[in-house]
């Protein structure tokens, strides 16, 4: 271990660069944002007759069969008494080219700032969470289970409709990762915590790892 330098526990979750994310419910007869910066997707969600969103802080595929998304979400905010009690949501990735706004949406509450002043915002036709289409890709989501942890609350939600701005698609009509440029954070900016685009394409999955059995190299196991 001669090459490492022992971190903090936090450092291994601080080291994990991820997509930033938008969540939103309905309060009172509003729509209403949050922005949570560690996994960047726009997470929108029903409370009362009114929509929150916010930027969440985490966010990741959680199964393929069904398509379901996990969301981690510090109890302190307002959003999540409004997934709780519709049972269904958003995640929207917004572009890069909206990350004012995103970080916008994050330092501020609903309680200070009417938030739908930042974005359209249209109903899913699934499941009538707020979506946000103007923003890259936004899906809908019907809730499939909660966990409760001693600072976030995990939400667990099935994908009932993704939906992707068309500037986001290539000749050929599909989505692709270059055109969307989904808004990437982590706390090991050069000035701290910040945001980030993607860089360039590197290899194809699933198959790179072919040409390394032709140079294989034995390795130490450590006791």
């Amino acid at each position: 271990m001669e090459s490492c330098v022992k971190l903090g526990e936090f450092d291994a979750v601080a080291c994990m660069t991820t997509t930033t994310v938008i969540v939103g419910s309905y309060v009172g007869d509003k729509p209403n944002f949050v922005c949570l910066s560690s996994l960047q997707l726009l997470f929108i969600f029903h409370f009362s007759s009114s929509s929150i969103q916010m930027t969440i802080a985490w966010c990741m595929p959680a199964s393929n069969q069904p398509p379901a998304i996990v969301c981690a979400c510090n109890k302190q905010h307002l959003t999540n008494s409004g997934i709780k009690e519709k049972k269904c949501f958003s995640v929207t990735i917004p572009s890069a080219s909206h990350v004012a706004d995103v970080d916008l949406c994050g330092l501020k509450s609903g309680r200070e700032m009417d938030k739908t002043t930042l974005w359209k915002v249209i109903k899913g036709p699934a499941t009538g969470a707020p979506l946000l289409p103007d923003l890259g890709l936004t899906c809908e989501l019907s809730m499939m289970q909660t966990i409760d942890l001693p600072a976030h609350e995990l939400f667990v939600g099935k994908i009932e409709g993704v939906y992707i701005n068309k500037t986001a698609l290539n000749s050929s009509g599909k989505p692709d990762l270059g055109l969307l440029a989904p808004c990437l954070f982590s706390f090991l900016g050069s000035s701290g915590p910040g945001y980030f685009k993607l860089g360039g394409y590197i290899a194809n999955a699933w198959q790179i790892g072919h040409t390394a059995e032709k140079k294989k190299e034995e390795f130490k196991v450590l006791p």
